[in-house]
């Protein structure tokens, strides 16, 4: 599956889950944004994840995109996501 399908479907994942299920993995997830880019990723509330996921994933570098799908992967799977 391709990265950019990664993001989305991750994307998707976290707009099902409940701001009380998402808040405890709040630095996880901006470890994983971090992880995208070399900007500063500014913080916002949870119900804004999946945008935000959305917005940074899709400006990721390209030669840094396969090791962040399967970084994406682990996320979801941290939350028993998958697929």
């Amino acid at each position: 599956m391709s990265y950019e399908m990664q993001v989305q479907r991750t994307a998707d994942r976290l707009r099902q889950l409940s701001p009380e299920r998402l808040a405890p993995r709040e630095e996880d997830f901006y470890a994983l944004l971090q992880t995208m880019t070399e900007r500063r990723v500014p913080r916002v509330q949870v119900h804004g994840w999946s945008d935000q996921l959305i917005v940074i994933g899709n400006d990721a570098p390209l030669d840094r995109q396969e090791a962040l799908a399967d970084e994406l992967i682990e996320f979801r799977r941290s939350f028993d996501l998958l697929p």
